[in-house]
Formats: C-alpha cells, sequence, structure tokens
C-alpha cells in the first residue's frame, strides 16, 4: 500500500476493535478502555468491544475473584493462630464463603462498559458464531491447540461481526491486538487485513496523526473555550480573548447605523456572547505545539461604543449600541480536547441582523436561520419545529440536557413562546408585537426578545435572534451540553 492509499484508508477508519489481550494480560482494564475511547473520540474513531470478547474478559475476572476468596479465605486461617482476625481493622472474626457466578460479573462489566463514551459492544451474529464453531473445530484460520485444547472460536467469530458491521469494507476497522490470530482469521476470511495496532499509544499516536479531525468537534471545542468567560467587559476579559476584537473595521460600522449618521473611536466595549462558529478547517499538526492548526470565524455579540453625528449636527454624542453582531475571522490551534493560541486573524466585522419583523412566521424564519448556525445546534430542523412538526429523532439531534416547548398561540395572539429548558431550568424566547411601532404603522412590528432574569437570565432583555442564540450557546456550555 503507498502512503497516499495508507493515509486515505486510516481516514475512512470509523472503528478500532478490542481483542481480549487489547492491554497486554488477556484481562480487562476499565480505565484503559475509558482512556483510549476518549482520546480518538475527537477523530471521529469509536472503540468497539465484541462480545465474545466481554465473554472471556468475564471469565477471566471470575477466576480472579475466585482466586481472591481462596487466598482470603487461606490467609484467614493463618491469622487464626494469632487471634488476630476480630481484633485488627480489615479481619473479621469470621468468613462467609463466597460464590459469585460468572453471569454477575458480566452483567457488571456490561454496565460498566455501556455507561462509557465512545464504546460500543458488538454483538455476536449468528452468522459469526457458526463461521467461528467452524474455524475451531476444523482448525482453519485462528483455529488452533492450545495444550491440545482446540480454540479460535472467538477470534474468527468477533473478526466475522466486525466486517458485517462495516458492510465488509475492512478499511473502516482497525483491530487492538497482541497476537496474530486476528491475521489469520482475516486470511481464511478473504478479506484485506485491517491495520492492525499492538498497543494503546501506537493506535492513538497513528490514528490522530492521520484521521482528519471532525470540524464540528472543533467549532464545540471553540465555543466552550470563549463563552466560559463571556459575558464580560472587554478591558477584563483574560489574554486569550482581548485580541479578538481589539480592531473593529470602519467601514462595517457603517452599516449598522442609519444613513444620516456619522460615528469615529468606534470600539466593541464588552462582548456578550458567542452565536455561531463556521468555516472551519482543521490543517496539519504543528510539531512545536502538538496540536493541529485551526481557521474559522466566530459570530460574537457585543456591545458597541462609539462618538455620533446625526444629521448637521456639530456636537458628537457618546453612545452604545447592544446586541451587535460581528464576525471575527480566527486561528488558534487544537491538541484533540482544547483549544490554545485564539487568536484574530482579522478585523471584527459588524453586520446588520434582521430586529424587526412584519410577520410572527418572518421572525420565526430568522430566529430558525440563526439556530442553525451554533454549534451543537445545527442538526435541529428549526423551522419544522417552530411550525408543530416534532420529529422522532429530535432527542437525538438536540444536545444531551436540552428540550424545547413551544406555545402555538391563537392566530388574534400577539405573542409566541419558544422555551428553552435546559438541565430542567426554562428559558424563554418570545416573538411579541412592540405596540408603539405598531400604532405608528411604519415600522415592522413584530420583535425577538429574551427576557431579563435577574436570577437565572440575563441581566438585561436581550434583542433579536443571534443575541438569542448566543445566550442559549452559553447556557449549553455552562451546563457541560456542549
Amino acid at each position: 500500500m503507498t502512503a497516499h492509499e495508507e493515509r486515505s484508508a486510516v481516514g475512512r477508519l470509523r472503528y478500532i476493535v478490542l481483542d481480549t489481550n487489547a492491554f497486554g494480560s488477556g484481562k480487562i482494564r476499565l480505565e484503559q478502555v475509558e482512556g483510549l475511547a476518549s482520546d480518538l473520540a475527537t477523530a471521529g474513531v469509536v472503540v468497539l468491544v465484541p462480545e465474545v470478547v466481554l465473554w472471556e474478559w468475564a471469565q477471566h475476572a471470575h477466576e480472579d475473584l475466585d482466586a481472591f476468596y481462596t487466598q482470603q479465605a487461606s490467609m484467614h486461617r493463618v491469622l487464626r493462630g494469632a487471634q488476630i482476625p476480630g481484633h485488627f481493622p480489615d479481619v473479621p472474626n469470621g468468613l462467609h464463603g463466597e460464590s459469585v457466578a460468572v453471569d454477575r460479573i458480566l452483567e457488571h462489566l456490561t454496565e460498566r462498559l455501556a455507561a462509557l463514551a465512545n464504546v460500543r459492544i458488538l454483538p455476536t451474529a449468528p452468522s459469526a458464531a457458526l463461521v467461528g464453531l467452524k474455524a475451531q473445530i476444523l482448525q482453519q484460520g485462528s483455529g488452533r491447540r492450545k495444550s491440545g485444547t482446540k480454540t479460535g472460536a472467538a477470534d474468527m467469530a468477533w473478526v466475522h461481526s466486525a466486517l458485517e458491521h462495516v458492510g465488509g469494507d475492512p478499511t473502516r476497522l482497525a483491530f487492538l491486538s497482541g497476537d496474530g490470530d486476528i491475521d489469520r482469521a482475516c486470511v481464511h476470511l478473504g478479506i484485506e487485513q485491517p491495520r492492525r495496532f499492538t498497543n494503546r499509544n501506537q493506535a492513538v499516536v497513528e490514528i490522530r496523526q492521520l484521521v482528519q479531525t471532525d470540524p464540528t468537534t472543533v467549532a464545540r471545542a471553540l465555543a466552550r473555550h470563549v463563552c466560559r468567560d463571556l459575558p464580560a467587559p472587554v478591558k477584563a476579559l483574560t489574554d486569550k480573548l482581548t485580541d479578538l476584537v481589539s480592531i473593529v473595521d470602519e467601514e462595517s460600522v457603517r452599516t449598522v447605523l442609519p444613513d444620516s449618521w456619522r460615528t469615529t473611536g468606534a470600539s466593541v466595549r464588552e462582548i456578550t456572547g458567542l452565536a455561531a462558529v463556521e468555516d472551519v478547517r482543521v490543517e496539519g499538526r504543528d510539531s512545536a505545539v502538538d496540536a493541529s492548526l485551526v481557521t474559522g470565524t466566530l459570530q460574537l455579540v457585543g456591545t458597541l461604543s462609539a462618538l455620533l453625528w446625526e444629521g448637521g449636527h456639530n456636537e458628537g454624542t457618546p453612545w452604545n449600541f447592544r446586541d451587535v453582531a460581528m464576525r471575527v475571522p480566527v486561528t488558534a490551534h487544537f491538541d484533540g480536547h482544547q483549544i490554545s493560541g485564539l487568536r484574530a486573524a482579522g478585523p471584527a466585522q459588524l453586520e446588520p441582523t434582521a430586529s424587526r419583523f412584519y410577520t410572527v412566521d418572518e421572525a420565526k424564519a430568522s430566529l430558525a436561520e440563526a439556530l442553525g448556525r451554533a454549534p451543537g445546534l445545527d442538526r435541529v430542523p428549526w423551522i419544522d419545529l417552530f411550525n408543530g412538526e416534532r420529529p422522532d429523532e429530535l432527542g437525538d439531534r438536540l444536545p444531551d440536557g436540552l428540550d424545547v416547548l413551544l406555545d402555538f398561540p391563537d392566530d388574534d395572539d400577539e405573542q409566541w413562546t419558544a422555551q428553552f429548558v435546559v438541565r430542567g431550568r426554562p428559558h424563554d424566547v418570545l416573538i411579541l408585537e412592540n405596540s408603539y411601532a405598531a400604532a405608528r404603522m411604519k415600522h415592522a412590528p413584530f420583535e425577538i426578545e429574551t427576557p431579563a432574569d435577574p436570577i437565572h437570565g440575563p441581566a438585561k432583555p436581550l434583542d433579536g435572534p443571534v443575541a438569542a442564540t448566543a445566550y442559549l450557546v452559553s447556557l449549553l456550555v455552562a451546563a457541560g451540553s456542549l
């Protein structure tokens, strides 16, 4: 296989399958499984534990537990001569004969593995079990004798199951195994042998070097990195964020002001939130910092300060514009878990965003568009949801800990409410009629508002779909849902 073909094959890799001896001893090491799964999560590679491997681990653990009880009973008999039992800590006066069925060990390990993120148990299909049994009896593939006993059914069965799981495409698989039994199983099955790693560190290093990090993973990491310090005045921000809005594009300032107004000295006074992370690209790994170079664009929300002149007035007036949206191109490094070295790659570009709407439907569409660009929220069919269609798979598309409840008022009602429930705590976003604008009949009367909540919500009402989205992203980050 050429270097290009090797890189391409690993780029399609989606699963690493664990053999019984994956961690060197033929016994389960749950902390090793968890660590491997965590290391490979950002590369989009899932850890698969074949059911037959889990059975072997359970049987080995049962042997170890039985040996522990036997040794404990033996030592207890020795210590009785010195009358130590009952007189020293952790040495009971009597021992009850312990006996734990292997099925109980299997149930315990299954529950533990099921609770681990990025780990799945691979069931053994009947066809795979038959292939394994035949190989052991006929001594084919991984079938061989150990101390006069025919073995090899397990390896042949789980290799067959893993291949079925990926639709017969071996480039989507890798194995973590310390012996060559699975190599013989692949030859017998007539498949191209998937990449086999012999230890955890080798697997992590090679896979993370060759598998491109999912941009969605990086977008969420950027959101977490930025939002944990927000909202905050720019002068109070930590070093990691001060550079983001230090320069504001003067031409873009004019796009958010009325045509007759002039301005000087525009600057961002406060960053209140992050609404979107877009155009994310993950470049090659920078060996100097042992992390991948990342580029992208942040959509931030903040307060703009400027000195304004209206019309022909000669004296400027200091003015603050709240809930202003701005886009900032950035570069950073991503080590697979965290962002570092975040810097602006250009001036902050202010952008006009609609804050008044002629109809409730128009406001819904604008809110749905803003939410659809937010990290972690981009898989939700927002406009369908806002129109009363709640798909069955909605729970799988929403971030963990988020639910959405909607109020569908009568046609003559002047207010529509979307309630975002984060970890059981509700937060409202309203579409309501501005009575002043409606009375004047010159402006779009409907607006999107996130009401102030002195205890659990924003200190001041937030205006517009982008500000509402940024607020929801900050709630999800604080709740550990992004």
